[in-house]
């Protein structure tokens, strides 16, 4: 509860801090204005892996370069020519409030037709407290359902987005069919959630060519303890796959992941 509290008292005070930087641009800078879409997400690796997968499916037949916000290192991921690239460096945003009011000010220059957050609101933290200052016609799937600042959430997202996409979880359950219903949103169709091989993409992306080891990339971190999957089954899922399939598993983690896996009684193949 304590923890609780705290999160929304810090959150209010980022919420009005920026509400003061975002006053008093209006009146410094003139919008430019782009006839177009900005998708945003500051999402670690494993939502960069899924947005990647929705943007495939939905952009890769548009005429128009999309607009995406994401984070610096991940920049390298995506195609820049097919994509507008806006990016910033998010935990510096999170902890360095001259980097914060930068950034703010910067893309208070920028307006669009529709901004979507497609990660779902976040508590004004990241996307959420960037997409306050640009201009357009902003929309959003329901709040983190698992998240304990939903409280926080409710308060503060009417006064950001137009338009609150909401789901059933029951039905939904899976991020990747959460991350569809919004891209659906967006681009006004009515696509099953689908999980596509990326092999291509990354192999065109990064030049990648005969190969003689392919491999396959576990991603074993999360952002809590509670969220992660205990490491001896990713052990066995990269055991299987090395048998099964012939790829190489890299696993994918921080010294605590890495300490894991070397103390685990399970051996890797």
């Amino acid at each position: 509860m304590i923890k609780r509290f705290a999160k929304i008292i810090f959150t209010a005070i980022i919420f009005f801090y920026d509400s003061i930087v975002l006053f008093f641009s209006k009146f410094i800078f003139n919008k430019k204005h782009s006839s177009s879409i900005l998708i945003a997400n500051l999402g670690a690796l494993g939502d960069m892996i899924i947005f990647i997968n929705n943007l495939e499916i939905f952009t890769k037949d548009l005429k128009n370069k999309v607009t995406i916000m994401v984070d610096e290192k991940f920049e390298p991921l995506f195609d820049k020519e097919r994509f507008n690239i806006l990016s910033i460096k998010s935990n510096k945003y999170l902890k360095n409030p001259s980097y914060r009011l930068k950034t703010n000010l910067r893309f208070s220059k920028y307006s669009f037709d529709l901004i979507a957050n497609v990660r779902g609101s976040r508590s004004l933290i990241y996307e959420d407290s960037i997409l306050r200052f640009i201009n357009g016609h902003k929309v959003c799937l329901y709040s983190d359902t698992f998240s304990n600042a939903r409280l926080c959430f409710k308060v503060f997202d009417p006064f950001i987005f137009n338009k609150i996409y909401k789901y059933n979880i029951d039905e939904n359950f899976h991020e990747i069919e959460r991350s569809t219903i919004i891209f659906n949103k967006i681009f006004n169709l009515k696509k099953e959630p689908k999980i596509l091989n990326l092999k291509n993409y990354f192999s065109q992306i990064f030049e990648i060519k005969n190969k003689k080891n392919v491999y396959c990339v576990l991603n074993v971190g999360a952002g809590e303890p509670e969220r992660k999957w205990d490491i001896d089954n990713f052990i066995k899922l990269g055991n299987h796959i090395f048998h099964k399939y012939k790829l190489t598993p890299i696993y994918l983690g921080d010294n605590e992941d890495y300490r894991a896996i070397l103390n685990s009684k399970i051996s890797l193949s």
